[in-house]
């Protein structure tokens, strides 16, 4: 029987994780208990957004996978703005990770390649989407005028 994986929440709890541990590291934690476990969660965070990133780009029956290739999209920026923080001494200067500096900054450059990949996807797609699939922006206008 096959697996259903429900990309719309795995990757929510992703970017929940990034947001929470981004949070976490302006406490002035003690580089000697956290240093290893952060690196781990970082690395981590590397892997799974990479291996999403390869699921949803290589099966184009995804269920919603033009929303989860924007949310995955969105994840991915997060991941790579907390790295960059990170490595400028912005976030966590506290914690003594900069002998794993090399491999965020390599983790970021790979995160951005497949950013790139994400968004040159979806403007694919919007491309060969129906006329009629698509909203212009009278029939938006239209439909929150009432709600301003």
């Amino acid at each position: 029987m096959g697996h259903w994986v429900h990309y719309e929440d795995d990757i929510f709890f992703l970017n929940e994780k990034i947001r929470l541990l981004a949070r976490d590291l302006k406490l002035h934690l003690d580089s000697t208990y956290f240093a290893e476990h952060v690196h781990q969660e970082l690395i981590f965070f590397d892997n799974m957004l990479s291996q999403f990133y390869r699921a949803l780009t290589a099966n184009q029956e995804i269920f919603e996978r033009p929303r989860n290739l924007r949310f995955l999209n969105k994840t991915k920026r997060l991941y790579c703005n907390l790295l960059d923080g990170i490595t400028s001494g912005h976030t966590a200067p506290h914690l003594d990770l900069s002998s794993h500096f090399n491999e965020y900054n390599n983790a970021q450059i790979h995160q951005e390649e497949e950013i790139l990949k994400i968004r040159t996807l979806l403007n694919e797609i919007i491309m060969h989407e129906e006329p009629e699939e698509l909203i212009s922006s009278e029939e938006y206008k239209f439909l929150f005028d009432d709600q301003l």
